[in-house]
């Protein structure tokens, strides 16, 4: 590491830095884990002093969810004062985590260090995700206040996809579970999974023409038959999908885009336009709106994909909650289009 040490990038030693490691993201090999760990405690020896000394600490995560716990304890025995920069090692799945763990915390900042399957967030800002991988950087760089989603109690910073996305994304983890051994092995073969899923979802007609009631801010109530509602907060989902690329996560609003019912055929048809965005070619397919608040229900369990996380719910109530999380991105936020 001392190659690449740049001493113009200081790294406050007064923040806490916290590493929550997703350990399935490193295929549960302890030797790549340790490999990481000790790569992170060196960088630190080598740039301490007799004046500057850092506080850092290392979790790996047991099952999901359970670095909130591990955070809340982090937070309650910090000073208010202190701020503390918490990095979520892995995919979206475990910066989901640690988001819902900071939340309403104002001395927390929020980073991911890409090793996951899917990075989605990142890709809205570097689509190959390497520059986020550069530790000096992503210790000593500013934060952007970043809007976050809220569903409930639970909070989403890249998207949040209802119907057959969701349904796509349940039937991919489903393989890549069953096949787990395939998948350490090759990683890369994840991201083909989701379109294997998509096509199982879109041979499905109770999932393509599900009926939702659809409230948008304080418009008249819209009762149809949709196949997918894509509500994003930054312009990229899915590995290189970006179907609203002008969609940034710091504008105060969602940019959402509800498809139609369609036949088999027809999102055979349209389905490469609509993952780059270009689904303006098929006007009579797609509602979209800028957005603050939208509610969706139906009268069977709907399919909800929020950050990676797939559940289940009868009704859907989401707004945007502008500028609440730090979050630190490396470059200034803009939209593809």
């Amino acid at each position: 590491m001392a190659e690449t040490l740049n001493p113009i990038k200081k790294i406050d030693n007064n923040k806490k830095y916290v590493f929550i490691i997703n350990p399935k993201s490193f295929a549960f090999d302890n030797t790549k884990i340790q490999n990481f760990i000790n790569s992170i405690k060196s960088f630190f020896e080598e740039i301490k002093t007799n004046e500057n000394v850092y506080d850092y600490y290392f979790y790996e995560t047991k099952f999901p969810r359970d670095s909130i716990n591990y955070l809340s304890k982090i937070i309650l025995e910090t000073p208010k004062t202190q701020i503390i920069r918490i990095f979520a090692v892995g995919g979206d799945g475990v910066l989901f985590d640690c988001l819902n763990g900071i939340m309403r915390h104002e001395n927390c900042e929020l980073a991911n260090i890409p090793h996951g399957k899917t990075n989605d967030f990142l890709a809205g800002f570097d689509k190959s995700g390497k520059k986020f991988m550069d530790l000096q950087n992503q210790l000593s760089a500013p934060t952007e206040l970043i809007d976050t989603i809220n569903i409930g109690t639970n909070y989403a910073i890249n998207m949040c996809v209802v119907g057959l996305e969701a349904e796509a994304a349940f039937w991919a983890y489903k393989f890549m579970k069953t096949h787990k051994k395939i998948f350490e092995k090759f990683p890369k073969l994840a991201p083909k999974t989701f379109a294997l899923g998509g096509l199982m979802s879109l041979l499905n007609p109770q999932t393509r023409t599900k009926i939702y009631k659809i409230k948008i801010e304080d418009e008249p109530e819209i009762e149809g038959k949709f196949t997918t509602i894509n509500i994003a907060n930054n312009c990229r989902y899915g590995g290189q999908n970006t179907a609203v690329p002008e969609a940034v996560p710091n504008d105060g609003i969602l940019n959402v885009l509800c498809t139609r019912g369609l036949s088999t055929l027809n999102g055979l048809r349209i389905i490469s336009n609509y993952l780059k965005g270009k689904w303006q070619k098929y006007p009579d397919l797609f509602i979209y709106k800028k957005i603050t608040k939208i509610e969706i229900s139906a009268n069977t369990p709907i399919s909800i994909n929020l950050d990676g996380e797939v559940f289940y719910d009868l009704n859907l109530n989401l707004k945007i909650v502008p500028k609440s999380v730090k979050f630190v991105t490396l470059n200034d936020i803009k939209s593809e289009k």
